[in-house]
């Protein structure tokens, strides 16, 4: 529990460190006038979320990394409210992939080893191309998450 705390501790003071210092928004406008097809940045926030959820949990892994990506997503043109809901689903697909993934490794401590890491795996794949192809749905169809927000405004 103490570890886990000292990564959110330190993700924080990086995040306000970063905040202050305006790297975030400096990062932002040297991507958006990068030239890049917004979809192209998306996709590499993409497989950046889903490498870091082999390797972080949930919590350390948006405190470490929202200070950048939250503004570079919405200064391309993307709604907040929806990269809220893909990065949920990004960072679900991220704790199911292999070889790291942090819910595999719940799922062999329930079974107390009468799994192996391979053959949660394989369990975990249609799992995992269901959170991908939501993914892909989202990404393609966006008012499928704002269908609700929008009625609100």
């Amino acid at each position: 529990m103490s570890t886990i705390s000292m990564v959110i501790v330190g993700a924080t003071v990086l995040s306000q460190a970063m905040a202050l210092s305006g790297i975030p928004g400096a990062m932002a406008k040297a991507v958006t006038e990068s030239g890049l097809p917004p979809i192209i940045i998306l996709v590499g926030v993409y497989v950046m979320y889903v490498v870091l959820g082999c390797v972080l949990a949930a919590i350390e892994m948006m405190l470490i990394t929202l200070p950048f990506t939250f503004p570079l997503i919405v200064s391309i043109g993307y709604d907040p409210v929806w990269f809220g809901v893909a990065l949920v689903v990004l960072i679900e697909i991220g704790l199911l992939t292999p070889p790291v993934g942090m819910n595999m490794f719940i799922v062999m401590a329930i079974t107390r080893g009468e799994m192996t890491l391979g053959e949660v795996a394989r369990a975990c794949v249609p799992f995992w191309s269901i959170q991908v192809l939501l993914l892909v749905l989202i990404t393609a169809f966006p008012q499928i998450v704002m269908f609700l927000p929008n009625l609100l405004f």
